[in-house]
């Protein structure tokens, strides 16, 4: 796989005491990181639930999320992150829904399902190492439906459209994908 770079262009305009200007290019390159994003999804009264948690920085509702970290696989990824911001354990990866860029992220999207087990709502504070180690999320399930998009924030909702759109959720309980 090769490495990509992405480039930020500002330009600065200087104006000296002569009234000329000049412009200052400033050339930032980071490198891309790797980032999965998991819809955790659950059937309960023959209705798909998706696991959310109140955002800190936006009104509305994320996803759990993470950065891969180096030698770990997109799955093992999913996994430890699951782990590391909700507690859950007993989970099914089903596919991968897509892969989208996002300014220095190449960011991955998963469907996982999780039985019934975990209650209507719950709290988790976060372990690992990870900038949000410590802090104390709020999980609820909302129901998976056309409405769901708009009320996810921080990119949280960039693949549920194709969630709905290829039927996946009628899926879970079936054989992975």
């Amino acid at each position: 796989m090769t490495a990509r770079r992405l480039t930020f262009h500002r330009s600065i305009t200087l104006a000296d005491s002569v009234s000329t200007e000049s412009t200052l290019r400033l050339v930032i390159r980071l490198p891309l990181q790797k980032k999965v994003f998991a819809y955790v999804m659950r059937i309960t009264d023959d209705r798909p639930e998706l696991l959310v948690f109140d955002s800190f920085d936006e009104i509305g509702f994320e996803v759990p999320k993470g950065g891969v970290e180096r030698g770990e696989s997109l799955e093992q990824a999913v996994r430890r992150e699951l782990m590391e911001e909700t507690g859950i354990s007993n989970l099914r990866m089903i596919c991968e829904l897509g892969a989208l860029g996002w300014r220095n992220e190449h960011q991955h999207f998963f469907l996982v399902e999780t039985s019934a087990g975990p209650p209507r709502s719950f709290e988790h504070v976060v372990t690992g190492s990870g900038i949000d180690a410590g802090c104390r999320y709020r999980f609820s399930w909302l129901p998976i439906d056309e409405t769901l998009r708009n009320r996810l924030v921080q990119g949280s909702g960039r693949c549920i459209d194709r969630l709905l759109a290829h039927g996946l959720v009628s899926r879970c309980g079936e054989d992975p994908l």
